[in-house]
């Protein structure tokens, strides 16, 4: 094939059911599908390719932020085609852009493999929920299922997005300190890595006035990923989930947040909180994964094979 537009790509997106579509210089269109990139059979896109199919879904006024920001997030409909969420930026030289379809049904919280608690703590009054992964681990899925819980009770709830820089991060803590419950995604990779992210963005004179502010607003904390199932088609949802106790919201407090960890698998028929392995090992028992996959997973690899033992593989 040679060079087809951007629509035609996105269409092509939605009938492989990949979740995201990939503009860069170089390289062919590449679609993420079950987690792994796949390259379109078109040609590979050059510089002048990847600008005219970025642009061709930008209005005038998004082409000059665009090109004075140098990065571009937005969001726009195909008709007869579906709802999309872009980004842009510059790489290898050129325009690049990741387009994200964006599923006009919301998915049911009960069918997404989180825990139930979640339902209860996000109908708290105010503070901060952070859903946190990877890039293509569910996060807008989580946040969408969580939002149309609330959605029925109308509740005074924020939805900032990603937390990016030490502006969005101060906004974010103001408002949930002020009466909202505020919700929020960070690309990272379990409960202690998000806390650090949030306090090691800010300058070392601050840190101790964000660490109390955290420990004080912070109500959750998901981090999820999606993996491929061992013995079907398709992929499950793993997560973390972080519920402050006081001895947690302490231990931010007084800069102790490697001990955070054990206090997670502290006392949780009471506090309902889970650690990543601990939904692995659930995910093997289940005959969802194989001990292999599950191990290669783990950011404790170690921790999770000592945890599944001699437990033989089910499906």
């Amino acid at each position: 094939m040679g060079k087809v537009g951007l629509p035609a790509l996105l269409k092509t997106m939605i009938e492989q059911d990949a979740s995201d579509l990939h503009i860069t210089v170089g390289v062919p269109p590449e679609f993420r599908i079950q987690g792994k990139m796949v390259k379109a059979k078109v040609d590979t896109l050059t510089h002048q390719d990847t600008k005219e199919l970025c642009y061709s879904v930008l209005t005038d006024s998004q082409k000059i932020e665009f090109e004075k920001a140098q990065e571009l997030d937005f969001s726009f409909g195909i008709k007869d085609v579906a709802r999309f969420r872009g980004n842009l930026f510059f790489q290898r030289g050129g325009v690049a852009g990741v387009f994200r379809w964006i599923p006009i049904h919301i998915p049911d919280f009960d069918k997404l493999n989180l825990p139930i608690i979640l339902k209860k703590v996000i109908k708290r009054p105010n503070g901060l929920v952070l859903v946190t992964g990877p890039t293509g681990s569910g996060k807008s899925t989580t946040l969408a299922s969580l939002l149309d819980i609330l959605n029925r009770e109308d509740p005074d709830f924020v939805l900032v997005g990603e937390l990016r820089d030490m502006e969005t991060i101060e906004m974010a803590l103001n408002m949930a300190e002020t009466g909202h419950m505020v919700f929020a995604t960070l690309h990272t990779n379990g409960a202690i890595q998000s806390i650090n992210r949030i306090i090691n963005a800010f300058p070392p004179h601050q840190q101790t006035q964000i660490r109390h502010a955290l420990s004080f607003t912070l109500q959750a904390i998901v981090s999820q990923t999606l993996i491929p199932k061992s013995f079907t088609p398709g992929r499950i949802l793993a997560c973390e989930l972080l519920i402050p106790t006081m001895a947690i919201r302490n231990l931010i407090r007084e800069d102790k947040i490697h001990q955070i960890y054990s206090s997670m698998q502290t006392g949780q028929d009471e506090t309902f909180m889970l650690t990543m392995n601990q939904s692995l090992v659930a995910l093997v028992r289940g005959g969802i994964l194989s001990k292999t996959d599950a191990i290669e997973n783990s950011t404790m690899p170690e921790e999770l094979a000592k945890a599944l033992g001699n437990a033989a593989d089910r499906r």
